[in-house]
């Protein structure tokens, strides 16, 4: 019985070596540096649609002051906006009530 159990024992010491030994796939990282990292990525992105937003921008008023020149044109895209304000204006309206009346629900 000591026999096997020595060779057993032995088995799982050479198997825990193999194991320390070999490279692992994927580093095991402290979590504050997990995090550092995640939030460096994500500043990235936002920089990246931040200045997405900001090229778009800039054409839009290039296009603006472009179709400016041209009285018609300008006076149909100034309603468009004027009309899409509104509605996200009483969108917006739409919210708040529906907040107040769950808040009256609640109550």
């Amino acid at each position: 019985m000591s026999m096997s159990h020595s060779r057993s024992s032995r088995r799982s010491a050479s198997s825990a070596e193999k194991l320390r030994k070999r490279p692992t796939r994927f580093p095991s990282l402290p979590r504050s540096v997990y995090l550092m990292q995640l939030n460096a990525y994500m500043i990235k992105v936002l920089q990246a649609q931040d200045d997405l937003v900001n090229s778009m921008r800039e054409a839009a008023s290039k296009e603006l002051f472009h179709v400016s020149h041209h009285h018609h044109s300008y006076e149909h895209v100034l309603k468009d906006l004027i009309v899409q304000d509104a509605l996200i204006v009483s969108i917006q309206l739409l919210k708040l009530e529906a907040n107040s009346w769950d808040q009256i629900g609640v109550k």
